[in-house]
C-alpha cells in the first residue's frame, strides 16, 4: 500500500522520507526486538507467559512450516525488512538523529494516544487503564510486563500493520474499489480485528487461543468488555494511520511505548 502522500518541505524533508525506509526501520526496530527476546531468554521457562499473542501465532505457523528456532521469528521479522529494503532500492544510510526523532515522534504519538485514552475514560466513566492488559498479564511482575509490552509493539504491529493491513488493501482493489475506499477500508477492517484479537479465549491446559469467532462471542456476550474493545479498535485506526503516515518503526515504538507506560508505569500507581 503506498505511503508516498503530500509530504513536509526544507530540511524535513530528508527525515521524513527516511523514517518509512525498510532500512531505517530494520534498524529502530532492531534494538527493541533485541530487548524482548533476550528478556524472554533471561526469565528462563518462566517468561513463557509473557510472550505476546502475535509473537504466538507467528511462531505456531513458522512451526507448521518446520521451522522452531527460538531465533526463527525475529530472523523472519528482520528478514522481510532486509528484502523489502533489497526490493525497493533505497539508500542504505541510517542517521542517528533519524533514530533519535523516530524515538521522539513514538513517544509524542504514545503520550496522544494516553490522553485520547483518558479522555475516553473521562467521558465514559470506565475502569480503562485497569482494562489495558488481559489478566494474566496483568498478574505478572513489571520486568515481564515490561517483556510483554515491547514484544506486542513489535509483533502486533508485525502482523496487523506490516502484513494484514496492505493485504487487505490489495484485496478491496481487487473488488474494485477506489483507492480511497480501500485505504479506510482496509485501516477499519484491520482495527476491528486487532481490537477482536484482545479477547481470543485462551485454553487454560494448552495455551492454545481460540479463533475470530470465539472473540466476537466473547465480547458480544460480556458488556463489561465493550469499552475495552471499543477503545482497541480506535487504537488500531490510530496506529494504521500512523503507518501510513510516518512507518513501521514509528508505529512499533509508538505501541511500545504506550503499552509500557499505561500497562507498567501507570498500574504501578493504582
Amino acid at each position: 500500500m503506498s505511503t508516498d502522500l503530500t509530504a513536509p518541505t526544507g530540511e524535513s524533508l530528508a527525515y521524513w522520507n527516511d523514517t518509512r525506509r525498510p532500512f531505517v526501520n530494520l534498524v529502530f526496530v532492531l534494538p527493541w526486538i533485541i530487548v524482548y527476546e533476550c528478556g524472554l531468554w533471561a526469565t528462563g521457562t518462566g517468561g513463557e507467559v509473557a510472550r505476546n499473542g502475535a509473537d504466538a501465532w507467528l511462531r505456531t505457523a513458522l512451526a507448521t512450516w518446520g521451522v522452531s528456532s527460538a531465533l526463527s521469528l525475529p530472523l523472519f521479522v528482520l528478514g522481510g525488512l532486509l528484502v523489502w529494503h533489497l526490493v525497493s532500492d533505497h539508500p542504505s544510510r541510517v542517521s542517528g538523529d533519524t533514530l533519535a526523532g523516530m524515538f521522539a515522534e513514538s513517544l509524542l504519538f504514545a503520550f496522544v494516544l494516553i490522553l485520547l485514552g483518558q479522555t475516553a475514560d473521562m467521558a465514559l466513566h470506565s475502569a480503562f487503564v485497569l482494562d489495558v492488559t488481559s489478566p494474566p498479564v496483568a498478574s505478572l511482575g513489571w520486568e515481564l510486563r515490561l517483556i510483554s509490552f515491547v514484544g506486542a509493539g513489535i509483533y502486533e504491529e508485525f502482523v496487523f500493520r506490516l502484513c494484514l493491513l496492505p493485504v487487505s488493501y490489495f484485496a478491496l482493489r481487487v473488488l474494485l474499489l477506489p483507492h480511497q475506499s480501500a485505504v479506510i477500508g482496509a485501516i477499519l477492517v484491520t482495527s476491528v480485528v486487532f481490537g477482536l484479537a484482545h479477547y481470543f479465549p485462551v485454553d487454560p491446559e494448552t495455551g492454545s487461543r481460540g479463533l475470530l469467532v470465539a472473540a466476537c462471542q466473547q465480547v458480544w456476550s460480556r458488556p463489561e468488555l465493550w469499552f475495552g474493545f471499543k477503545f482497541r479498535t480506535i487504537a488500531g485506526v490510530f496506529f494504521a494511520a500512523l503507518f501510513y503516515w510516518r512507518g513501521f518503526g514509528i508505529t512499533v515504538g509508538c505501541h511500545a511505548l504506550y503499552d509500557v507506560v499505561v500497562g507498567v508505569i501507570l498500574m504501578n500507581r493504582l
